[in-house]
């Protein structure tokens, strides 16, 4: 599943991600892998060279109208890990914001997360939300929109995971929302 846009500084958009039985019955370990790439304006200099800042979240287990209610309730200079719990936000590896570790998922333009499961999919329903969220750092108050592009895998040992998933996504949701200035 892929998606490509722009989206507003200080915003965000939520994307549905179709989890079928398929996915959830198959043997074994099961994927979902993330990843989201955007072109911020950029300094010179390595200290704080990204102007807006871009990170994903998925959230499993509440309703697209809990989630948005969350989300909007963050201040767009807010950390937003905390706007909905573990064990409804899927922690992703790496994490974003290690304590031990170089990498850090949010300080890249290019990044990937994946969360590795093998059971109690199910409990947490059929649709997960993908939110992708967008943050001025020091970008001129001119830029007002940031490109993005954003790819979900689904990744099990199921031979109808394909078909099952692309019926879903016929009925594609997409909805966006603004943080409170």
């Amino acid at each position: 599943m892929v998606a490509e846009g722009t989206i507003g500084i200080d915003t965000f958009a939520v994307y549905a991600v179709p989890i079928t039985q398929e996915f959830v019955g198959a043997h074994g370990k099961k994927r979902i892998r993330v990843v989201l790439a955007f072109d911020p304006p950029v300094r010179r200099r390595r200290m704080d060279y990204l102007g807006v800042v871009m990170n994903f979240q998925m959230i499993r287990g509440k309703t697209l109208p809990e989630v948005i209610r969350a989300f909007e309730a963050v201040a767009p200079d807010e950390d937003a890990d905390d706007a909905i719990p573990a064990p409804y936000n899927i922690q992703f590896e790496p994490k974003r914001r290690p304590m031990r570790e170089a990498y850090r998922r949010d300080t890249s333009t290019l990044q990937v997360g994946c969360f590795e499961f093998e059971r109690g999919a199910a409990r947490y329903g059929d649709t997960y939300w993908l939110l992708v969220r967008s943050q001025r750092k020091w970008a001129p108050i001119d830029i007002e929109r940031q490109d993005y592009a954003v790819a979900v895998t689904l990744e099990a040992f199921e031979d109808e995971l394909y078909n099952s998933v692309s019926l879903r996504l016929q009925q594609r949701t997409r909805v966006r929302g603004r943080a409170r200035v």
